[in-house]
């Protein structure tokens, strides 16, 4: 998918996988940041086996590796892939606010 390819071409990926942990609501990968992706059961569960190749493996990959895993037709695979983008994108912690989101929900809805 063009979209992620242009993603990945300018992620800096230096640095080292620390920890992967997939649940049955999120995934994420800790290289850089911690990065977040939703696993959807639901679906992984519709796919034949194996649902994660090589999974006693994957801390020893690249964060490259595991960014590519994005593309991937296994929505487990593809869920560690989204996990690891977001693990190693850049937040300017400057521009954020903390916030309540139910709170802004009510303001939205009034």
């Amino acid at each position: 998918m063009q979209i992620l390819d242009d993603l990945i071409s300018v992620l800096n990926v230096d640095t080292q996988v620390k920890d992967i942990r997939q649940g049955v609501f999120h995934t994420g990968v800790l290289t850089r940041y911690c990065g977040l992706a939703a696993t959807l059961p639901r679906d992984a569960l519709r796919q034949d086996p194996p649902m994660v190749n090589e999974t006693g493996f994957l801390l020893y990959k690249s964060p490259l590796e595991l960014v590519r895993l994005a593309n991937s037709p296994s929505i487990l695979e593809a869920a560690i892939g989204m996990a690891t983008i977001n693990s190693l994108l850049e937040v300017d912690e400057g521009a954020c606010i903390e916030l309540n989101a139910a709170e802004l929900i009510m303001k939205q809805k009034e």
